[in-house]
């Protein structure tokens, strides 16, 4: 997987989980096995990215979450991430961006060592 591919997923990653639930609450899936297929693809890859989101520090898990996942601006991150974690431990838009890429680097490691390729395409 590429750092292209996993960003990809983390700003859908809301998404697919929420079609998840839909999915697991929906009678007529157990009937399509297209539909199934889906849900059992789209369940994996939010068991797996979450567990993987769980390795990072929280700094970098925060940052991840709130730019990729949620979908806040740089600049609205830096605000969130000093009013989270203190003004002392305030940090420059280029330092979380860094940060970002620290934690997806560790995603990448952990994510190209499992043979779980296939269920992203």
């Amino acid at each position: 997987m590429t750092e292209i591919q996993l960003k990809s997923i983390l700003k859908e990653f809301n998404t697919i989980q929420k079609k998840v639930k839909i999915q697991e609450n929906s009678p007529n899936i157990y009937k399509n096995a297209i539909t199934m297929s889906d849900y059992k693809k789209n369940k994996l890859i939010v068991k797996l990215i979450s567990n993987v989101l769980d390795i990072l520090n929280p700094s970098e898990a925060f940052v991840i979450n709130t730019h990729l996942i949620t979908h806040y601006t740089w600049t609205e991150t830096t605000e969130l991430y000093s009013r989270k974690f203190g003004k002392n431990q305030e940090k420059s838009e280029r330092t979380l961006k860094r940060v970002q890429n620290k934690g997806i680097n560790k995603m990448l490691e952990i994510i190209n060592t499992l043979e779980v390729d296939d269920i992203f395409h």
